[in-house]
């Protein structure tokens, strides 16, 4: 009887898993000409959610794309911020009415902007420009400047800015180590500075300081967590804070958090591997995502081209530091570029840049699904792609925006039909724009069962061949197998 019972459940988890793969549904908008400057999370308050960019070819301000969940848009300029000053990472925040923006180097800037005008702001007022970091320095060997490493709102209101040390240049023999930086603003608006917080080398990398960071609260118990991983160096490092009405505290900080020595299978990749850190309630972990060390190299018959890819890694880490790994073995990531990844009931999803190993490119734009046992198989959204291009992704829904072939933003919902939903035969997905120089766009649509008490999907791919065409996808003309 005991058998029977467990032969039921496994068999109930298998059935839900198989929906969770089978009623993804990715929709989305192509939005044209405009060069993504967001990344990390997205800056978002209830239904509304904010990207930053400039117009392409030529454009020198710097612009906010908002967006809401009732379709709405709208589009203002960010005044005192120019594409000379924001830097390749910029992140964003949403508080209310505030848009904090954080940019620069040499002292990185937080910018404080007012947004005016109902129900969409449709103007920014800047408030206040605040430095962070230290100046350019200028030594013999090169030069040392502060730069953007993550921004975090927390649930509270406050706000969390860390950056690090830059170093350009070789610094002289024995000085290995890098400073860290954390600003914390109340939210009564009171400024609290930690800084340098010095970390000496651990293993091999030598003076490199370029790093990644990424930042998350805790949903357990609310404390904050840092993670940064220098370039050349096989570990994440992780800081941990906590909040309080005294302001941010450090409370400690582990070298090494996941490491080459005691995470083989998981240590991180040794070059420059991103990092994304989310607040996963469903499962009261902190979900940190990055390239993980298990690489591979893809040469041509001659030898003379090749591509570096490697394997995605999750980290699930509780409250007291423990962690369990989720590992995405189904593709070869490129090894630097960012990408999302973005919370489910049911698991996570992913969209990266892959390698194809055909033709040893490394900007398509490809998604994957996990259900909490394996995961889906991928599926294209953007070939040939933009390699290392920006991801902005949101931290409430399965919402992300990258940049796409032909200079193009795409605005991408991936958000689950629920098992058993009949989709309007009139439903459509619709890429407004045009997809210049991108001479395909795969996708994975709901496919409408017409009369039929099923949803199946299906991934088509679409050819278009003139910049600036709209391109709509009809799921009814997509149906197949509708009963009479």
């Amino acid at each position: 009887m005991k058998r029977l019972v467990w032969l039921t459940l496994v068999c109930l988890v298998l059935l839900l898993l198989s929906q969770f793969a089978q009623a993804q549904a990715v929709s989305g908008t192509v939005l044209p000409n405009m060069r993504l400057y967001s990344q990390g999370p997205m800056a978002e308050e209830g239904s509304v959610k904010i990207i930053i960019y400039a117009n392409m070819p030529s454009d020198t301000a710097i612009r906010a794309f908002v967006m809401d969940d009732a379709g709405n848009t709208s589009r203002l300029v960010l005044p005192g911020l120019s594409a000379s000053e924001v830097t390749a990472v910029c992140f964003s925040v949403l508080r209310g009415q505030e848009l904090w923006v954080y940019s620069n180097f040499g002292p990185t800037k937080a910018r404080h902007y007012l947004l005016k005008g109902d129900p969409l702001p449709t103007s920014a007022e800047l408030i206040e420009t605040v430095p962070l970091g230290e100046p350019t320095k200028l030594y013999a060997w090169g030069k040392e400047f502060s730069f953007p490493g993550a921004l975090l709102k927390t649930k509270d209101g406050g706000l969390v800015f860390a950056w690090y040390q830059w170093i350009s240049g070789r610094r002289p023999y024995g000085e290995t180590w890098i400073d860290y930086g954390i600003a914390y603003r109340s939210p009564e608006g009171v400024w609290q500075t930690q800084y340098p917080i010095r970390v000496l080398a651990n293993g091999w990398g030598g003076g490199i300081t370029y790093s990644r960071m990424a930042a998350a609260q805790h949903p357990a118990d609310g404390s904050i967590w840092l993670f940064a991983k220098r370039d050349s160096f096989w570990n994440i490092d992780a800081l941990h804070l906590t909040e309080s009405a005294a302001g941010l505290n450090l409370d400690w900080f582990r070298q090494g958090y996941i490491s080459k020595k005691y995470d083989y299978a998981n240590r991180p990749d040794g070059e420059f591997p991103y990092l994304v850190a989310v607040a996963d309630p469903y499962r009261i972990v902190i979900a940190l995502g990055y390239q993980g060390g298990d690489r591979r190299f893809f040469w041509n018959l001659e030898h003379t081209k090749y591509v570096i890819g490697s394997r995605l890694r999750i980290a699930q880490i509780a409250a007291d530091g423990s962690r369990t790994f989720v590992a995405f073995n189904e593709a070869w990531l490129e090894r630097t570029s960012p990408f999302a990844l973005l919370l489910q009931p049911e698991g996570y999803t992913i969209a990266y840049r892959q390698i194809n190993e055909q033709l040893l490119t490394k900007g398509e734009l490809w998604l994957s699904n996990y259900g909490g046992i394996q995961w889906t198989a991928p599926v294209c959204l953007d070939s040939p792609g933009q390699v290392g291009a920006n991801v902005v992704s949101s931290q409430l829904t399965p919402f992300f925006a990258t940049q796409m072939g032909g200079g193009t933003i795409g605005l991408l919902d991936n958000t689950h039909t629920p098992a058993g939903t009949v989709l309007s035969n009139q439903a459509e997905v619709i890429w407004e724009g045009g997809i210049a120089q991108s001479n395909l766009i795969s996708l994975t649509v709901a496919q409408a069962a017409g009369i039929t008490d099923t949803v199946t999907v299906a991934a088509r791919s679409i050819f278009n061949s003139a910049v600036g065409d709209a391109v709509t996808i009809n799921i009814q003309a997509l149906r197949r197998g509708k009963k009479r």
